[in-house]
């Protein structure tokens, strides 16, 4: 139900048919701000960023999710299905919250599209997208196939021509790590720092990452440098989530280099930002 200012004094000054179409046309221009705009440039890439961005706000509810995608039904290019059905399938895993026929079959169909209408780059970010919703949702095994799959065809096309590449990469760095495969893993997320904004929680995640997947090489001093580089970052931004999960990290290059004093003292700064936050899962690792 709608609040509309004013609705009882507009009720007595218009006869009520009057009223009705104005309730109506009001709740249509509500329901109109709230489905995805299009854009139409020159740079298909960025047209396409531009529409995805905005599913931050896609409702997790089916019928709402729909209705919020409709313009791309409504224009109906090959590009406009492809990300409908990939949007639809993230929708249908929100609402889930687990693996379900309805995403796998609109992952699917999108994989389809893109590559029946030879549109390389959202044949990538559709296979990736299902790629990491199997990932999500730990099924290791099937995602395997459906990453390498996605790796091959990103290895035959420049980084420019991949939507999101900074996150497309971290996505299969982070994959690779997972799965034991820390040579990829680093090789993955060294691309990502490429193609991500420097001053920004992002680039600290990958430092990070980078750092943990040469400590599980034994790379004690790249682990430590990488690790540094984050923490710093982190701090300087203000992302304390980061700042305390990168004091934790070092905590264990400390202890792996016998220095228990500054480990154990490190680990308790971890703790105690992460108590201060209320991030439980921080506290727990």
């Amino acid at each position: 139900k709608w609040y509309i200012p004013g609705r009882k004094f507009l009720k007595k000054l218009m006869p009520v048919k009057y009223f009705t179409s104005l309730l109506l046309l009001l709740f249509a221009m509500v329901l109109q701000a709230q489905k995805i705009r299009l854009s139409s440039s020159n740079n298909e890439i960025k047209d396409w960023e531009q529409i995805i961005n905005q599913a931050d706000n896609l409702p997790a509810n089916i019928p709402s999710a729909k209705n919020f995608l409709r313009p791309l039904v409504d224009r109906n290019t090959t590009s406009d299905q492809v990300l409908y059905h990939v949007l639809l399938a993230n929708a249908h895993a929100e609402n889930f919250d687990s693996v379900n026929n309805a995403s796998d079959y609109y992952y699917a169909r999108s994989i389809r599209q893109a590559a029946t209408g030879e549109l390389r780059s959202l044949e990538i970010w559709a296979t990736l997208n299902y790629a990491t919703y199997l990932y999500t949702y730990r099924q290791m095994t099937k995602a395997l196939p459906v990453f390498l799959a996605a790796i091959d065809k990103i290895e035959k096309i420049d980084a420019d021509q991949l939507l999101f590449p900074g996150e497309s990469f971290i996505k299969i760095g982070f994959y690779m790590d997972s799965i034991g495969d820390d040579a990829e893993a680093i090789n993955y997320l060294k691309k990502a720092k490429k193609h991500t904004e420097p001053n920004s929680s992002e680039y600290a995640t990958i430092l990070d990452n980078l750092g943990l997947s040469y400590l599980k090489k034994g790379d004690l001093k790249n682990a430590e440098n990488y690790i540094r580089q984050s923490s710093t970052l982190a701090k300087s931004i203000g992302d304390d989530l980061r700042y305390a999960k990168t004091l934790g990290n070092l905590a264990q290059i400390y202890e792996q280099n016998k220095d228990y004093k500054t480990a154990i003292k490190l680990a308790l700064e971890d703790v105690q930002i992460s108590i201060a936050l209320k991030n439980e899962k921080n506290m727990m690792y």
